[in-house]
């Protein structure tokens, strides 16, 4: 079924292509984030309260859960719920190439990397 003319396909279609790469990648991340909000918040509001391991370990089941075979999934468990340094890692990594592609002069990437 489709709710939407194709008209407007084609006008949301160019809109995108016509974002930069960079703008359709903070699209994309907002769009991520607001998501997995959204789910978090279905998880408290049906489960009893779930501390900081056991939230990470049910949202991975939640949004990935059916990706992964079960002898998969117990592998990954305890990476999932031990994560916090990998993730801050990971952001960091994600920070300095996004940094790279930023039209900064001089030592603005050293000033924004200490801002964050």
């Amino acid at each position: 079924m489709r709710d939407t003319s194709k008209q407007t396909e084609e006008r949301y279609r160019e809109m995108l292509l016509s974002l930069t790469p960079l703008e359709r990648l903070r699209m994309a991340s907002r769009m991520y984030d607001s998501g997995r909000k959204l789910v978090i918040a279905g998880m408290q509001n049906e489960e009893h309260e779930l501390d900081p391991s056991q939230l990470k370990w049910q949202l991975f089941l939640r949004m990935y859960g059916s990706d992964f075979t079960a002898s998969e999934i117990m592998r990954i468990k305890p990476r999932v719920r031990s994560r916090t340094y990998h993730r801050k890692r990971t952001a960091e990594l994600q920070i300095n190439c996004l940094l790279q592609q930023l039209p900064l002069e001089g030592d603005s990437h050293k000033r924004v990397k200490s801002f964050i």
